[in-house]
C-alpha cells in the first residue's frame, strides 16, 4: 500500500501539479487558461480507500469521464457550489458504494438517462439550485435505494416520471419549482415517504387522489401556491400526517372534511389566504393539534364550537382578520393554550367568560383592536382564571389606563 501511494504522489501524472491542485485534495484538477478547474481523476481515493470526499466551492467547471473509475471506495461525495453545467454519461457508474451525492448549486440545466447508471446503493441526492427543466423517465431507474431526493429551486415543469419506482423513498423535495398541476395518484407507490415538500410551486389545484398511497407521510408543505379550493377528500389517506402547510395560498373556502382522518396532525398552517368563514365542524378529529395558524385571513366571525375538541392545542394564531365579535364560548375546552393571538382585528367588546378555562394561557395579544371602551370591571372577569398569563399585548386600543391586571403580568401599550 505504501508504495503504491508514493508511486502516486510522485507521478507528475497524478499529483500535483499546480498549486491550486491541492484545493481538490485528494482528487486532481487541472487549471485552464481562465482559471477554471477540470476535475480530471479521483485515482488518490482509491488507493487510500478514502470515504467521504468534498469539492464544494473549487470553481470546477467540467469533469472527465473517467474522473472516478479508481474511487469504489467513496461513500459520501459533494461536488456542491460549481459553475458545472453538463455531466458526462455514466460518470459515476464505478462509485457501486456510494451512498451521498451531493450536485446543489452547480449549473446542470438537463441531465442524460444514464448519468446515474452504478448508483445501487445510493441514499441521498441533492439536485438543489440547479436549472433543470424535466428529468429523463430512465434517470431515477438505477438508484432503487434512494431515500431522499432533493430536487428543490429548479424550474421543473412536470414531476420526474421515475418517481413510481423509488420505492424507498422517504423525503422528497420539490419546493421552488413551476410545478403547475399533480396527476391524480402521482405519488402512489411511494408508501415509505415521511416528507413531501411542495411548497413555493405554482399549484392551481389539486386531483382528488393526488397523495393517495402515501400512508406514512408525516409532513406536507403546500404553502405559497396558488391553491384556490381544496378536494373534500384530499388528504384523507394521510393518517400518519402530523405537519400540513396550506400558508400563503389563495384559499376562500374550505370543505368542512377537508381534515377528517387526520387525528395525528400537531401542526396546521392556514396562514395568509382568503378564508371569510370556517365550517362548524372542519376541525374536528384533530385530536392531537398543537399548532393552528389562521392568521391573516378574512375570518369576520367564528362558529361557537369550531375549536371544540383541540384538547392538546398550544397555540391559536387569529391575528390580521376580520373579527368583530367572539362567541363566549369560542375558546371552550383549549385547556392546554399557552398562546393566544388575536392581534389586527375589529373586536370592539368582548364576553366576560370567552377566555375562561385557558388556566395554562401564557401570552395574550389583543394588539390593534377596538377594546378601549370596555368597563374597567369586565377587565378583571376577562382575566380572572388566567393564572399563568406572563404577558399582555394591548398596544393600538387608545386604553386611558392599563388594565389591573397589569400590575401582575407584562403589559404592552
Amino acid at each position: 500500500m505504501l508504495v503504491t501511494i508514493a508511486a502516486f504522489l510522485h507521478s507528475m501524472h497524478f499529483y500535483p501539479i499546480h498549486a491550486t491542485d491541492f484545493g481538490c485534495f485528494p482528487c486532481s484538477c487541472r487549471q485552464k487558461d481562465d482559471g477554471v478547474q477540470h476535475l480530471a481523476n479521483c485515482d488518490l481515493v482509491g488507493a487510500l480507500r478514502i470515504k467521504d470526499v468534498s469539492l464544494s466551492a473549487q470553481n470546477i467547471t467540467s469533469v472527465a469521464e473517467d474522473a472516478f473509475t479508481s474511487s469504489r471506495s467513496l461513500q459520501r461525495f459533494s461536488l456542491s457550489g460549481n459553475p458545472v453545467s453538463v455531466l458526462p454519461n455514466k460518470v459515476f457508474a464505478s462509485l457501486d458504494n456510494l451512498q451521498l451525492l451531493d450536485l446543489g448549486r452547480l449549473d446542470l440545466q438537463q441531465l442524460e438517462s444514464d448519468t446515474f447508471t452504478g448508483l445501487l446503493n445510493l441514499r441521498v441526492l441533492s439536485l438543489s439550485q440547479n436549472r433543470l427543466k424535466v428529468l429523463p423517465g430512465d434517470l431515477l431507474l438505477p438508484m432503487q435505494s434512494l431515500e431522499q431526493l432533493l430536487l428543490d429551486s429548479n424550474k421543473l415543469i412536470e414531476l420526474p416520471s421515475g418517481l413510481k419506482r423509488l420505492n424507498n423513498l422517504r423525503r422528497l423535495r420539490l419546493r421552488s419549482n413551476k410545478l403547475s398541476e399533480l396527476p391524480a395518484e402521482a405519488f402512489a407507490w411511494l408508501s415509505h415517504l415521511r416528507e413531501l415538500d411542495l411548497g413555493y410551486n405554482i399549484l392551481s389545484e389539486l386531483p382528488a387522489e393526488a397523495f393517495a398511497g402515501l400512508s406514512n407521510l408525516q409532513r406536507l408543505d403546500l404553502g405559497f401556491n396558488r391553491l384556490s379550493e381544496l378536494p373534500a377528500e384530499a388528504f384523507a389517506w394521510l393518517s400518519h400526517l402530523r405537519e400540513l402547510d396550506l400558508g400563503y395560498n389563495i384559499l376562500s373556502e374550505l370543505p368542512a372534511e377537508a381534515f377528517a382522518g387526520l387525528s395525528n396532525l400537531q401542526r396546521l398552517d392556514l396562514g395568509f389566504n382568503r378564508l371569510s368563514e370556517l365550517p362548524a365542524e372542519v376541525f374536528a378529529g384533530l385530536s392531537q393539534l398543537q399548532v393552528l395558524n389562521l392568521d391573516h385571513n378574512k375570518l369576520s366571525e367564528l362558529p361557537a364550537e369550531v375549536f371544540a375538541g383541540l384538547s392538546q392545542l398550544q397555540v391559536l394564531n387569529l391575528d390580521h382578520n376580520k373579527l368583530s365579535e367572539l362567541p363566549a364560548e369560542a375558546f371552550a375546552g383549549l385547556s392546554n393554550l399557552q398562546r393566544l393571538d388575536l392581534g389586527f382585528n375589529r373586536l370592539s367588546e368582548l364576553p366576560a367568560e370567552v377566555f375562561a378555562g385557558l388556566s395554562q394561557l401564557q401570552v395574550l395579544n389583543l394588539d390593534h383592536n377596538k377594546l378601549s371602551e370596555l368597563p374597567p370591571a369586565l377587565w378583571a372577569t376577562l382575566f380572572s382564571g388566567l393564572g399563568n398569563l406572563q404577558r399582555l399585548s394591548v398596544q393600538g386600543n387608545d386604553f386611558g389606563e392599563l388594565p389591573a391586571i397589569c400590575s401582575s403580568v407584562e403589559c404592552i401599550n
